[in-house]
């Protein structure tokens, strides 16, 4: 009983010393620098690709954007305009920016909230890599590597569903990060609740559930 009990405080013990060693070197300076470079690469990206006339260039970006404008601007228009092949979320949150004609023609409708989460699951890399390797050039590493991307600037600038997928991605790995150094039940709803936005997405996010569960069960 005694050696169970001493497992159990050495345990709880180095649980805790690693909470207050991440704490300890998570400043917000460090956050806000990242999130105004993120924040400027995501903006560059948009301009180059806006002002090269390729917003457009992609067919299911086309797509997109019709979807979300005929949920208001259609013969029939309604919320039975969401109802495609494509699951619905990334089609509702361009709605509010393709009820704007110029917007909505020159594909700046996609480009805004895919940029958006783009920037979010940025920060979300950041934070989570410095948490994990207790620095912040770990993390500006790990979030550099990621807004670089070429591929990932290009989906991040037209009317793509996968920047969308990153950020409930990327928040799914904060939220884990945070609940294994803190035991915090907050990390777990907002695990959860990432999780659940990425079934909204994509249908790879609905892979995410069991092994997410498994994750947190254990």
């Amino acid at each position: 009983m005694l050696v169970t009990r001493n497992s159990k405080d050495s345990r709880n013990s180095r649980v805790a010393a690693r909470s207050r060693g991440a704490s300890a070197s998570l400043s917000t300076a460090p956050l806000v620098v990242m999130a105004v470079a993120l924040a400027a690469i995501s903006a560059a990206a948009v301009w180059e690709f806006y002002s090269r006339g390729h917003l457009l260039d992609y067919g299911d970006a086309l797509a997109h954007l019709n979807i979300s404008r005929r949920i208001i601007d259609s013969r029939t228009p309604g919320p039975e305009q969401i109802g495609t092949v494509w699951l619905p979320l990334p089609h509702l949150l361009m709605l509010p920016f393709a009820a704007n004609d110029f917007l909505w023609r020159t594909g700046l409708a996609g480009s805004i909230p895919a940029a958006l989460c783009f920037f979010a699951a940025g920060l979300f890399l950041f934070a989570a890599a410095r948490r994990l390797f207790g620095g912040n050039a770990a993390g500006a590493a790990a979030a550099l590597c990621f807004a670089l991307n070429p591929n990932a600037l290009y989906l991040q600038s037209i009317a793509m569903t996968e920047a969308f997928l990153f950020a409930a991605l990327l928040g799914l790995l904060y939220f884990a990060v945070l609940f294994r150094q803190t035991q915090r039940f907050y990390a777990v709803v907002m695990a959860g609740a990432v999780c659940c936005t990425a079934t909204l997405v994509r249908y790879e996010g609905w892979f995410l559930i069991p092994f997410a569960a498994v994750f947190f069960f254990f």
